[in-house]
């Protein structure tokens, strides 16, 4: 009778040791993936369950932020690229449009063939897209915000420069429309986004941008200016004065995108550095010993081992062995 006690305590002892070493395995595997106690918060005291609290919740926000310079900075860096580029097509156009001093037929055709590049180039550089975006629409995102430029007629008349709500009347909407829509307030919605706790920029430009109004309006009359003489003096003059205007408007508009482009990439720095101590701190009050547990996990292995071993020799006993 002895013996069959002790064989069965034998059996419920391993079958404890089983049981709780199994449980003791999955809590030492998950430190070994994780690097963490526990990936809740049963394991810690209450003042390092709020310091773990206090570590996460700066990470996502610093995550966040950093997740936002990303997502703008691509139409950040696409301003500055097409801002540069109309500055110099703005500063090409009064070039040729000085040399044009009077009306000459023949002068005129290549004067004319030249502006109708520039105000292509324009057109394109209006309806720039980044992602699905286009960057200079105000909030109506998957709209086109340019007509083609060449197309339009004589601006003479022209309520200049419109205001919001006032679509302009190079507006595709408008255009598209039959000149039924003229006004849409969302062009003039423009964005700003926070990228730190107590720091937003206003990033986002419109062709209803004073300067961007200049520009096309100012080619606009240079490029009707080459086919009427009765009018080229009036026109041409109209138009240098609007180059004029332009052409430091839009250059402070590339002034600005390029600060806001530094801004980001020294607000994203900041925001890295200050993970990499959030994340320190939490592994320090979280983490825990790859190698302690390692060995931890080492030492259990071996215990489940021999629990598994004594467990199937005392299962293997016959009935009649077993009670004796």
């Amino acid at each position: 009778m002895a013996e069959s006690v002790t064989s069965l305590g034998i059996q419920m002892l391993s079958s404890r040791l089983i049981l709780q070493g199994g449980s003791t395995m999955s809590t030492l595997s998950e430190q070994l993936a994780t690097g963490r106690r526990s990936t809740d918060l049963t394991n810690y005291t209450a003042t390092e369950a709020r310091q773990i609290l206090d570590f996460r919740s700066g990470i996502s926000r610093r995550e966040s932020y950093i997740e936002i310079i990303q997502t703008i900075r691509p139409r950040l860096v696409s301003y500055q690229q097409t801002l540069n580029e109309m500055s110099n097509l703005i500063a090409e156009a009064d070039r040729i449009l000085q040399n044009a001093q009077n009306y000459d037929q023949a002068q005129s055709v290549s004067t004319r063939e030249q502006l109708f590049n520039i105000l292509k180039q324009v057109e394109a550089l209006l309806n720039t897209r980044v992602g699905d975006r286009y960057i200079y629409s105000g909030a109506r995102y998957s709209q086109a915000p340019a007509t083609d430029l060449t197309a339009l007629g004589d601006p003479t008349g022209e309520t200049y420069p419109v205001v919001s709500p006032n679509l302009p009347p190079w507006d595709k909407e408008r255009v598209d429309s039959g000149g039924t829509t003229t006004t849409n307030p969302r062009l003039w919605d423009t964005l700003s986004s926070t990228i730190d706790d107590t720091l937003s920029i206003n990033y986002e430009i419109s062709t209803t941008d004073t300067g961007i109004q200049q520009m096309v309006q100012g080619l606009r009359w240079a490029y009707t200016a080459t086919g009427s003489q009765a009018n080229f003096s009036t026109y041409r003059t109209n138009a240098l004065t609007l180059f004029e205007s332009a052409l430091d408007n839009v250059r402070t508009l590339e002034a600005n995108a390029a600060q806001n482009v530094g801004t980001l990439d020294k607000t994203k720095i900041l925001h890295q550095s200050q993970l990499t101590i959030l994340k320190t701190d939490l592994d320090t009050v979280g983490g825990v010993d790859i190698n302690e547990v390692s060995t931890k996990i080492t030492f259990f292995q071996s215990q489940l081992e021999a629990s598994y071993a004594v467990t199937g020799r005392i299962a293997s006993l016959s009935i009649i062995d077993y009670l004796r």
